[in-house]
């Protein structure tokens, strides 16, 4: 009876052994997902975060650092939804924008605008003087 037990309990433990390696304990050798690389196109692209439309701000996301200027939202069907303006670069990767025009919505594009575009934009959205 003994040796049956012990028999058993041999045959469960190589069995057992088998479906698990040693590599697969290690965990210094899982693979690396895709997920945790950031691809050159995300670095470079810029996303709406946050939309507040009671307080006409938006929330960006960027990689890259952005500079302060006129910014216009683009929805999917190629059509300008917004536009509105970054006044000061912020350190990390969130940064704040008033929203001058339209809805923007968090699926739109977002591209600088250029600079016809912004000498346009400035002339009817200038900054107040402060005595």
């Amino acid at each position: 009876m003994k040796i049956r037990i012990q028999a058993l309990i041999l045959v469960l433990t190589i069995g057992l052994s088998a479906c698990y390696n040693s590599k697969s304990l290690d965990p210094s050798t899982e693979p690396v997902t895709t997920d945790s690389i950031q691809k050159p196109e995300d670095a470079l692209r810029i996303s709406i975060m946050h939309v507040d439309m009671l307080e006409r701000i938006v929330t960006l996301k960027s990689y890259s650092p952005l500079e302060p200027g006129f910014y216009f939202s683009i929805d999917k069907n190629g059509h300008t939804s917004s536009a509105f303006k970054l006044n000061s670069g912020a350190t990390g990767s969130l940064h704040e924008a008033d929203i001058l025009e339209g809805r923007p919505r968090i699926s739109d594009t977002v591209d600088r605008a250029s600079s016809e575009e912004s000498d346009t934009l400035s002339l009817k959205y200038n900054d107040p003087k402060v005595d």
